[in-house]
């Protein structure tokens, strides 16, 4: 069973929130990625979900696309304290996602079912969930997911069998100002290996930014290394811009430095809406490369453990409030939502 780190946090009647769960695998040649989110905007009660689905093209991207399905709060159900979200036909529960969307020129189905071998708070702590900031809270109920079942893409069916992915859940009063996302299933040196990790960046009063908050979690060779705890809020260190992400981090047993690099031609662009109708540009890149170097403590040194590399298999998020224009837009405008 998935863990209750993804059961829901929106309120009925709640204003200025959002909540979403998004999952990401590996598919024929490229990679899928769903998204099931609420947003109740913060000028009036009309809240909505959205669904959407991206398949992002290895070998040809320009042929990504994504297809995005807006509904009002009544052509679904998003659960509150369980993890149990429908929006018509499309339902995302414990270990099972199923749906379906279509334009004029793309189909995308899926019916899977998921499990994961472990989780992660990337936020332990009790206190920042109450706290105003970060703004966006996260997990990781399905840090290495395991998917099986069906994916049909324009009509081309691809049957998956413990596929390794992930699956998210964020939620908060609003998106941050900006944020990088990234993690590799494994490395090309160390296939039981894993990584993940997340930075984000908020707006105060007057204009002021909080500096960057970077987090990261490794799995290697069996071991589990966090670098979220109390310290790395102060200690660790991140600097990045859309296609490179350099980023450092340690604690008392180990650190960890390293890059995300993912070129022009592997990015796509989606846009999405914040609480207040503000756009915000995921810039995305599944096919990116990744270089970590391990270090653990002996004694009173760090000593180099590994270095761990993947040259495509790297996926990675970079979430601005403007577009590159050299990146390509495949989710524009949602589309509208009908009324009576």
């Amino acid at each position: 069973m998935i863990n209750h780190l993804n059961h829901g946090r929106w309120i009925l009647g709640t204003r200025r929130f959002i909540e979403s769960y998004r999952l990401e695998f590996p598919v024929g040649e490229g990679v899928l990625q769903l998204h099931y989110a609420l947003i109740s905007p913060d000028d009036l009660y009309d809240p909505r979900l959205e669904l959407s689905a991206t398949f992002l093209n290895q070998n040809h991207p320009r042929k990504s696309f994504g297809i995005r399905k807006v509904r009002p709060l009544t052509d679904g159900v998003f659960s509150k304290g369980a993890f149990y979200c429908r929006i018509e036909d499309a339902i995302l529960k414990d270990e099972k996602t199923q749906g379906a969307l279509s334009n004029q020129t793309q189909t995308i189905e899926w019916q899977l079912t998921f499990t994961s071998e472990y989780a992660l708070n990337m936020f332990p702590f009790k206190l920042l969930e109450a706290l105003p900031y970060p703004e966006m809270k996260m997990t990781l109920p399905a840090l290495k997911a395991l998917f099986s079942g069906t994916v049909t893409i324009n009509q081309k069916k691809y049957t998956l069998d413990r596929v390794s992915g992930i699956q998210t859940h964020t939620w908060g009063h609003r998106y941050p100002y900006q944020y990088n996302f990234g993690y590799a299933r494994s490395f090309d040196n160390q296939k039981d290996s894993s990584f993940f990790a997340y930075s984000s960046k908020n707006k105060l009063i007057a204009g002021f930014e909080t500096p960057d908050l970077p987090l990261f979690f490794l799995n290697y060779q069996g071991t589990s290394y966090r670098f979220n705890g109390l310290k790395s809020f102060i200690f660790n260190r991140d600097n990045s811009h859309i296609g490179y992400w350099y980023f450092k981090a340690s604690t008392k047993q180990a650190k960890i430095e390293g890059t995300f690099e993912v070129e022009y031609k592997d990015l796509t662009a989606i846009r999405e809406k914040d609480i207040n109708n503000e756009s915000l540009f995921i810039h995305y890149g599944a096919f990116g490369k990744l270089t970590l170097e391990l270090y653990i403590r002996d004694l009173w040194t760090y000593q180099k453990r590994a270095i761990l590399t993947t040259r495509k298999g790297a996926s990675v998020r970079f979430a601005k409030r403007y577009k590159d224009p050299h990146v390509n837009l495949i989710i524009d405008e949602e589309s509208p939502i009908p009324h009576p």
